[in-house]
This record gives structure tokens, sequence and C-alpha cells, in this order.
């Protein structure tokens, strides 16, 4: 196992990293699979959509993370096209398994808000599991634009990438109309989170479209505008889900002082605005990167990276107040005591 693991000298004489850490966080996901799989499986009757999504998630998760560390062998590290492919082809799929997991724990959320399960098992939602299962397979392709492959997989993962999009989106707004004022005031900070993670959505939506143009993909791929979709999705939508949930818990055990409510709420626009200036700044260094490159196609990185440095600044200051605004969250769910049963 260790030889299997072992990296070439030429890796290990740069001082990266050893493949053989890949196995604790392995094992750490198989453990967390098989607890996710016993408590599921003791639930009787029908599953509602959330359910499915959670073991799919957690099973995929595995199964691309092991495919995502196949380059330690010769057969596909020393393959550029191949090893490329499966690299991004693992890393898109293992993105997809993380996002089923955490959009189950969005629709979970909205049937806990409403007190109605009805959203869980309605065609629509297994349509969109089923749509999720598929983006697994194929959301991938538009990142292999610049790889020999079949078009027809370009073709099929942009279909597959914005349908998923566009109707998780119509599930949150479906759920919204059916939520009374009370409720919403009532559940305020978990709305909160949830309304947030549909305006990024939304953008990322937008964002998605344009990345997937092969015309346009062909010079944004590859620079700071990939890093902005992966991060509006990773923060703007997966982390309010989460956020959500957290405050969701938090909300049935603990009253909220006036104080500590408006805490939580700034907590939320300091995170959410900067985001957006973070967000907006990585497409405006991609723009210029890719416009640069095209004009200087010579151009070493160096003075590449000089020419969107306005950018990094901007982005490296809002950086630090997204992290401000989930640092304020995160100790505000902490102080929280949890009653012990």
């Amino acid at each position: 196992m260790a030889a299997f693991f072992s990296a070439n000298s030429e890796e290990e004489s740069t001082g990266s990293s050893p493949p053989v850490l890949a196995l604790p966080l392995l094992c750490a996901w198989i453990l967390f699979a098989i607890k996710v799989i016993h408590s599921v499986g003791a639930i009787k009757g029908t599953w509602p959509v959330y359910l499915w999504m959670w073991v799919t998630g957690v099973i995929f998760f595995i199964i691309t993370y092991t495919e995502a560390n196949l380059w330690v062998l010769p057969w596909f590290r020393n393959n550029v096209i191949r090893d490329i492919t499966i690299q991004w082809k693992s890393n898109g799929s293992l993105v997809g398994s993380w996002n089923m997991m955490v959009y189950g724990t969005g629709i979970y959320l909205m049937c806990r808000i409403s007190g109605n399960q009805d959203t869980a098992y309605t065609k629509k939602s297994f349509f969109f599991f089923f749509l999720g299962v598929v983006n697994l397979l194929f959301n991938w392709g538009h990142h292999t634009y610049l790889v020999p492959s079949a078009p027809w997989i370009k073709e099929v993962s942009y279909i597959i990438s914005m349908t998923e999009w566009v109707i998780f989106l119509n599930i949150i707004r479906s759920w919204r109309k059916t939520v009374s004022d009370v409720i919403k005031h009532k559940n305020l900070l978990a709305y909160k989170f949830l309304f947030a993670s549909e305006i990024w959505v939304f953008l990322n939506l937008a964002l998605a479209l344009l990345m997937s143009v092969p015309a346009i993909n062909n010079y944004t791929h590859g620079t700071h505008i990939t890093v902005a979709h992966a991060m509006g999705t990773t923060i703007g939508i997966n982390t309010m889900i989460l956020m959500a949930s957290l405050f969701y818990i938090l909300s049935e055990i603990h009253q909220w002082t006036k104080k500590e409510l408006l805490i939580v709420h700034t907590g939320f626009w300091v995170a959410n605005i900067p985001l957006l200036i973070f967000w907006l700044s990585l497409i405006g260094a991609g723009i210029s990167k890719a416009y640069y490159e095209k004009m200087v196609p010579n151009a070493s990185f160096s003075d590449t990276m000089t020419h969107v440095m306005t950018y990094m600044y901007v982005f490296t200051i809002a950086g630090f107040l997204v992290l401000t605004g989930l640092t304020t969250l995160a100790v505000m769910g902490l102080r929280v005591k949890i009653p012990r049963e």
C-alpha cells in the first residue's frame, strides 16, 4: 500500500506533500459513509429525496476522491492528456458529490422550517435528484474543452449542469411561496441564509452559462474566473446553506438576545457584501488576464500577474472581510450552550 501511494523521485525532490496523506482523509470519509448509511438504513417507509441525496453524495464522494488520486499510478501520471482529463473529471465529480449532500441538507431544512414534507416527495425534487446524479457523471465536460474528447460529452455536460441550477432555484422559489410570513419571521436567521444562497445560485448560474460557451471558455478557463465560479459556489451557496442549517438548529435550543441577533446579522452582511466584491474582483482579474495573454501571447507569468495586481489587492481585502464575517458567525454559533439530555 505504501508503495502504491509513494511519489516519484522528482516529486519528492520538490518537497510536495506525500500522496499517502490522502489515506487518512479517505478513511475518515469511509467512516462517515458507514455512519450515514447505517442511520438512514434504519428509516422505514418511502425515503424523502434528501435521504437519497445524502447517501448518493457520500458514496460518490468516496469513489471520486479515490479517482482523484489515480495520478500516483505511472499509467495515469506519465500521459499528460490522460492525467489532465482524469484530474478534471474526478474533481468535477467530487464537487458534484459534495453539492449533492449540501443541497440535500437545504431541502431537509426547507421541510423542517415549513413543517411540510411535501417538497421532499415531489416529482420535481426527484427529477432534480436524477439530474444531480447525471451531473456527477457529466458536469466536468466543459472543463476539458482544450483536451481531445468526444463533442457530445461537452454538449451533454453543458445541458445537465445548467438544468440542475435552474431546477434547484425553482425548488427554493416554490418553497418560499408556501411559507407564511409568521414562519419566515420565526425562523428569520435560517431563512436569511437560504435567501442568500438563492441569490448566489442565480449569480453563479449566469457565470456558469458564460463559462460553458466554448468560444469564451477557450480564453477564461484556467484564469481567475474559474476560481470565482468555485468560490461563489463554495462560499456563496454551500456555506450559506450550511449556515442556515446551523442557525436553524441553534434557534431551536437558544433564545437570541437583541444584541446577539445584531451581531449575527452584522456577520451575515459582512460575509456576503465583501463576498460579492471578492467574486467580482476575481472575474475582473480573469478577464484582464485573458485579454493580456491574448494581446501579449509570449508574456511571462510574472508580467501577467503584474497586469492584474490591482484586482488582487481588492480580492485580498475583500477576502479578509469575508473571513471576518464568517468568523463572527462561527464564534456566535460556538457561544451557544447545547443542553445535555
